[in-house]
């Protein structure tokens, strides 16, 4: 299990880090309205701070772009394998009549509640990519890549202090 949570990783986790790790100009995907920022792959050993979620839609109403996001729990080590045991996704390892339980990449996603809440995006959210595989045009903007990843990812949302916008949105790496 040791090389299972040296195989997930993810985005820096901590708020310091976050102030101080400014992206490499190279890293910086440049548009009008906004930069891409991207993150390199680092190893995780516990979720972000944040609120997980898979974004279902993003879409504009006049000048509002609203994201429909439905919550999730990001379960890591002890926590994930026991979510995962209790549903019957844990896999069993036998060894010497002794049985462990894990699951893969050591993460385990458990979305018991699929209510769909409707978020305001703030105008200069900030929305943090891990790695740059696919960003491959300086004319992409974060909006247009937020709608062509949503439906494929796991996101990590950060409310403003009156908790009535997103303020950023962080790509959480999947192995």
């Amino acid at each position: 299990m040791p090389l299972a949570a040296l195989l997930l990783f993810g985005c820096n986790n901590s708020e310091q880090q976050q102030q101080t790790d400014k992206p490499e100009a190279d890293s910086i995907v440049k548009t009008e309205d906004a930069a891409i920022e991207h993150v390199a792959i680092q190893p995780q050993a516990n979720p972000d701070e944040g609120q997980y979620c898979y974004i279902n839609k993003v879409y504009t109403t006049g000048d509002t772009v609203l994201i429909d996001a439905d919550y999730i729990q990001f379960l890591m080590g002890k926590q994930a394998v026991a979510a995962a045991k209790k549903n019957g996704d844990a896999e069993p390892f036998v060894k010497n009549g002794d049985t462990t339980w894990s699951v893969p990449n050591d993460y385990y996603i458990l979305n018991e509640n699929r209510k769909i809440r409707t978020l305001q995006l703030a105008k200069d959210f900030r929305f943090i990519v891990a790695g740059k595989e696919d960003v491959n045009s300086d004319d992409i903007s974060r909006l247009d890549y937020l709608k062509k990843h949503a439906k494929n990812g796991v996101f990590i949302l950060t409310m403003d202090a009156g908790e009535s916008t997103v303020s950023v949105i962080k790509e959480q790496y999947l192995p």
